[in-house]
């Protein structure tokens, strides 16, 4: 049977550790060698996916934005897109900020924020450093009416509000709540029917691979649907509710690496 490994980037194969361990990096090459592609599922913008792609060698079409958008590795070529139509994006970035949200607005792997949440421990300092963000008043001039790859809201004071507010919006919209109760609380609204899954799905259709020979490895609710999907779905020690209740298993709290461990042990068949 083939097989394919899909894993998450942030909170995964990255975290409060730094960058990829090189453990990671050594069970993506034995899984390589093994006759098992990588495939990189991430919330991510296509320009912060790429790096990571290359450092794990990987060939593979990469699912940006949850599945937005996917992309050929080498080319940038994008693949496949799914945008939330222009009325209803700027529904809801008008209500977000009328809710007193800091509200980003995603078009051609840009980010556009006029304003910063007060509340968010994020600073402009770390959006002007990172590169594919327009930071500043009237950026959105630019771009309003077209319809967007995601919307973002930030500010945990009053993302409940706007979530109580905007359910009449989404149009069918897929939506995010993530790190409820914390100062990176924020929203991610998605187009109808985007998700990991969904994504990591047809991918594999495409290759002949069946959802029994994928493993699928997250750490957050933007995850849960793939590790739902797949045939062996493993959350992260540190993932939220909804990501555990979705795995098959958790991984070990005690390993000192357990991307690599669960890859290791998938691949001997010891999973």
């Amino acid at each position: 049977m083939k097989r394919l490994i899909a894993l998450d980037i942030d909170g995964t194969l990255k975290g409060p550790w730094g960058d990829v361990r090189p453990s990671s990096r050594r069970a993506v090459a034995l899984a390589r060698a093994a006759g098992v592609p990588t495939v990189l599922a991430t919330g991510r913008r296509v320009i912060t996916t790429l790096a990571t792609a290359r450092l794990l060698s990987v060939d593979l079409p990469l699912i940006c934005y949850c599945g937005a958008r996917v992309v050929h590795p080498v080319s940038e070529r994008t693949l496949r897109e799914h945008l939330i139509p222009g009325e209803v994006a700027w529904s809801l970035m008008d209500l977000g900020r009328k809710a007193g949200l800091a509200v980003a607005a995603y078009v051609d792997d840009t980010m556009y924020l006029e304003t910063l949440a007060e509340d968010h421990e994020l600073d402009a300092a770390h959006f002007r450093r990172t590169p594919g963000i327009c930071l500043g008043e009237g950026v959105l001039q630019g771009i309003e009416g077209r319809s967007l790859t995601a919307v973002m809201a930030f500010g945990s004071r009053a993302v409940g509000r706007y979530l109580d507010e905007q359910d009449g919006l989404l149009g069918g919209c897929q939506s995010y709540h993530l790190d409820s109760g914390t100062a990176r609380e924020r929203l991610l609204v998605l187009a109808p029917g985007v998700d990991k899954a969904a994504a990591l799905a047809e991918l594999c259709a495409e290759l002949g691979i069946p959802r029994e020979g994928v493993l699928a490895i997250g750490d957050s609710v933007v995850d849960a649907a793939m590790l739902r999907w797949a045939g062996m779905g493993v959350a992260m020690p540190e993932s939220d509710a909804a990501c555990r209740e979705a795995a098959d298993r958790v991984a070990a709290p005690d390993e000192p690496d357990p991307v690599a461990a669960e890859i290791e042990g998938w691949l001997a068949g010891a999973c």
